[in-house]
């Protein structure tokens, strides 16, 4: 019971840090009330639906959409840095590439129903935005929002910064977006081979198939055999599906820890700009409360998140050594966090 008051202590020490720290202009501008839109999206062919706590809203005629989940369904990662409020949108490691086949393979669906109008609050929020490497600045006028915890950016901003199409229909309400995997996927067709001519038929069928292995169709020189090269591309080299290895779930549990304590560290400044913005002292504790309720919900989705890692490592036999790591880290920054606020706290 100690070790878990202790953990809670130190998560809301880091959190309560973003609290503490002068927030440049961004924490004097003013937040405003939004209405969400009913939309439809659709990336790679896919018809996803938001995560409840995630909206799409337009402000000054501008579609806003969530920087993580779009950069996510367009298979790209994304980090935070809290120290330098930096965004980062970069091409993903082997490891993280796995665990953004298995989000997407998973993310939630559209089921057709709309989802109800909502009133939001966006805070608008000090980043700066590295796409691949190079720097993005949003145009004059227009400014990056907080969203209870979400970093939402402009749709065309966000099209333009990551080098793909992502659409707007306004008379639809829909977004579309294609990763570079699926775009380039879709240039491959499966094979045609009709055996109507001896040889050619598998041979056909081998060319269609770019994506797995279609070699059937190289013993095609019956001719009917070239019709097995033309449906090559379902069968083979993939063996219905990916395997699970200790590196892929250790890879899976490091992107959703890197999520949850950037969505933590986003909530905390949020509350962080209303605090300061606060001079009543009775309402500045009710925030110090939400700050402590956010600290319980982080530190039980840490907790579990560790344990369903271990889960899945047992169950495949793997070592489960390598979650240590994961738990110094967080121990590390909550240590840092609290030192750095008690600093400031006696400042």
């Amino acid at each position: 019971m100690k070790k878990k008051n202790k953990i809670a202590a130190a998560l809301l020490s880091v959190l309560l840090l973003a609290a503490m720290l002068p927030l440049t202009a961004a924490a004097n501008a003013k937040a405003v009330k939004l209405q969400t839109v009913q939309v439809q999206l659709e990336f790679d062919g896919q018809k996803l639906a938001l995560p409840a706590s995630q909206y799409v809203f337009i402000h000054e005629g501008r579609s806003y959409i969530p920087l993580r989940f779009v950069a996510n369904a367009l298979q790209k990662s994304v980090a935070w840095d809290a120290k330098s409020r930096t965004i980062t949108v970069s091409e993903p490691t082997a490891r993280e590439q796995v665990s953004l086949r298995e989000w997407l393979m998973n993310a939630p669906r559209d089921s057709g129903k709309a989802a109800p109008v909502k009133t939001i609050t966006a805070a608008p929020m000090e980043a700066k935005m590295v796409f691949f490497g190079g720097a993005k600045a949003l145009p004059q006028g227009q400014s990056v929002y907080n969203v209870d915890g979400s970093t939402y950016v402009p749709v065309r901003f966000m099209s333009e910064s990551a080098g793909t199409s992502i659409v707007w229909d306004n008379k639809t309400k829909t977004i579309t977006a294609q990763s570079d995997e699926y775009r380039s996927n879709q240039g491959s067709q499966p094979g045609t081979g009709t055996g109507t001519t001896p040889g050619t038929g598998g041979n056909t069928g081998n060319t269609g198939n770019t994506g797995n292995t279609g070699n059937t169709g190289n013993t095609g020189n019956t001719g009917n055999t070239g019709n097995t090269g033309g449906t090559g591309n379902t069968g083979g080299g993939n063996g219905g599906g990916s395997t699970v290895t200790q590196a892929s779930i250790e890879a899976e549990t490091k992107s959703q820890l890197d999520n949850l304590r950037n969505s933590c560290r986003m909530s905390i400044e949020s509350l962080g700009i209303q605090w300061l913005g606060e001079k009543d002292a009775t309402k500045r504790q009710q925030i110090y409360a939400q700050a402590e309720a956010k600290v319980s919900e982080c530190s039980a989705q840490f907790e579990q998140l560790m344990q369903q890692a271990e889960s899945k490592l047992t169950a495949g036999g793997f070592s489960t050594s390598g979650l240590q790591a994961f738990r110094d880290e967080f121990n590390r920054e909550l240590e840092s966090g609290r030192a750095m606020v008690e600093k400031y706290m006696k400042g």
